[in-house]
């Protein structure tokens, strides 16, 4: 949700990582996203679609990190934050903002057309 609210669309998904005494700061395994409709989907459904979407690889990473054979992601230049609980009036910003990314991508030609 944070990316979303953020506008950082590029990095919205969903990150495989394995739980230590940290929040968020074990090794990581895998990142996994799709290409989803920002101003047709909330965030709820855009999480659960990351990883319904992303079934299979994740269960082979599973299965690779439970036979000790998966090899953690570098994360050196990984960015990283703390996120808190998110507020509606981030997710209201971030829904006006898509609804106003998705009218600037409509070509100037399609504008006046109706259907």
């Amino acid at each position: 949700f944070w990316a979303l609210a953020q506008g950082d669309v590029k990095r919205v998904g969903l990150t495989l990582l394995a739980i230590d005494d940290g929040i968020d700061t074990g090794p990581m395994y895998g990142t996994y996203t799709y290409s989803f409709d920002e101003v047709g989907e909330t965030h709820h459904r855009i999480q659960l679609r990351c990883l319904t979407e992303n079934l299979d690889p994740i269960a082979t990473k599973l299965l690779a990190i439970y036979h000790g054979k998966a090899i953690p992601l570098d994360t050196t230049d990984h960015h990283s934050a703390v996120w808190g609980q998110p507020w509606l009036s981030k997710h209201l910003s971030w829904k006006r903002a898509a609804r106003l990314r998705a009218r600037a991508a409509i070509p100037a030609a399609l504008k006046g057309q109706t259907s």
